[in-house]
């Protein structure tokens, strides 16, 4: 597990294994499965994107310029021109946060955000949004995610303590646990694909190989 200060959490991280290349780690994983988080698997999916684009010797010289990791952006790189908060274009990828409380009132809860990939638009131009769990069984909008985190977050628990009673009292008011989940979600960027890199990557490559080449 790898500590994220930023947000105060600790994460499931999965390592390569010595010899192993990265583009077979991904096959391995996605032919085998497992039982990981949303974000471990959001990161599968970009890796393997970004596999499918690079192609296996492509993408492991890639991989080798710095440790190999899950959760890992690939080829996903942060929107720096985006002016929203979550991804609202088809292909872009983000976390749909709730409050940074959450965790004070379901300490094993599954809604303390929702990594999601927006997938298109629905007839009404609505943002969909694929996540992971029972919950996606089909696209959501960023209204109907919301609305099943709020339901949840205001769930009885078992063996709540009394900070988390209160904390619940609190976001009774609706417009209130808003607001709090509206601060939480700007500390979270907005991603997409980068061409870009995937072009850096073939040119580095290109060169490497000439000077392999030259040398031989």
């Amino acid at each position: 597990k790898e500590y994220i200060a930023e947000h105060g959490i600790y994460i499931e991280k999965f390592t390569l294994e010595p010899d192993w290349d990265a583009s077979y780690a991904l096959h391995d994983f996605r032919d085998e499965g497992g039982v990981v988080d949303s974000g471990i698997i959001i990161s599968l999916v970009s890796q393997l994107v970004s596999l499918d684009m690079l192609g296996d010797d492509l993408f492991d010289f890639a991989k080798m310029q710095k440790p190999f990791s899950l959760p890992s952006k690939g080829t996903l790189c942060l929107d720096i021109l985006s002016t929203h908060a979550v991804p609202l274009n088809p292909g872009e990828y983000g976390y749909i946060s709730n409050v940074a409380d959450y965790r004070k009132i379901h300490p094993i809860g599954f809604f303390a955000g929702q990594n999601v990939f927006c997938v298109g638009r629905n007839g009404a131009h609505e943002s969909l949004y694929r996540g992971f769990g029972s919950f996606f069984t089909t696209p959501k909008t960023e209204q109907e995610i919301l609305d099943e985190m709020y339901n949840v977050t205001m769930m009885p628990a078992a063996n709540m303590d009394q900070e988390g009673l209160e904390l619940q009292q609190n976001y009774s008011d609706r417009n209130f646990w808003e607001q709090e989940r509206l601060a939480e979600q700007k500390t979270f960027p907005v991603y997409r694909f980068s061409y870009l890199e995937v072009k850096e990557t073939k040119e580095l490559f290109a060169v490497r190989l000439s000077l392999q080449r030259a040398r031989s």
